[in-house]
């Protein structure tokens, strides 16, 4: 994983080619060459996903005048120039606080299974619905986390939600056939 701060406006560096601006950071994944333990006789085909859990001090999240929860939303753009084929941007919005969103995550639907990010060795990213975390994630998932590190026993009185992200689709050969993802 590399975290990079921005400090400047602009595009990234390599595909897909986010835009961002100097109050931004910028995280890219890579699983490469990781070792799975198969079950004996069975075909090994591996498919990834991240859950991403997200909080929020409940009493801002119960102040938020226009929208409680976190939210997906779909931008869509004719700009092929920086990610030729690639035309949708995934926000997840934080809850709105009076009229301004507190912060976001965004990604293009897209991931990537050879060592150099070029088109012809891109792969799709589905994002799923969110769903309420308080109570539905199992406390060892939540107790052996960055959260829990950060705000320890404080997590049961925030406002928690997951969604998942999962790299692939359907005749794409699985993690197996070329063992490298980058997002």
């Amino acid at each position: 994983m590399q975290v990079k701060v921005r400090d400047s406006d602009g595009y990234s560096e390599i595909l897909p080619y986010m835009l961002h601006n100097s109050n931004m950071s910028q995280i890219d994944i890579w699983l490469s060459n990781l070792q799975m333990n198969y079950p004996r006789n069975n075909s090994p085909c591996t498919r990834f996903a991240l859950n991403f859990v997200l909080t929020q001090e409940e009493s801002e999240a119960g102040n938020s005048t226009i929208n409680p929860k976190m939210r997906l939303e779909t931008v869509k753009s004719l700009d092929d120039e920086h990610t030729p084929g690639v035309f949708n941007t995934i926000r997840l919005r934080t809850p709105l606080l009076g009229s301004f969103d507190q912060s976001f995550l965004q990604w293009k639907p897209v991931s990537y299974f050879g060592k150099v990010r070029d088109i012809s060795n891109s792969i799709d990213v589905a994002s799923y619905d969110i769903q309420d975390a308080n109570g539905t994630i199992q406390d060892s998932t939540l107790s052996n986390s960055v959260l829990w590190a950060y705000y320890g026993d404080r997590l049961d009185s925030m406002f928690l939600q997951h969604t998942n992200i999962s790299f692939g689709s359907e005749k794409d050969g699985w993690y197996n056939k070329t063992p490298h993802i980058s997002w």
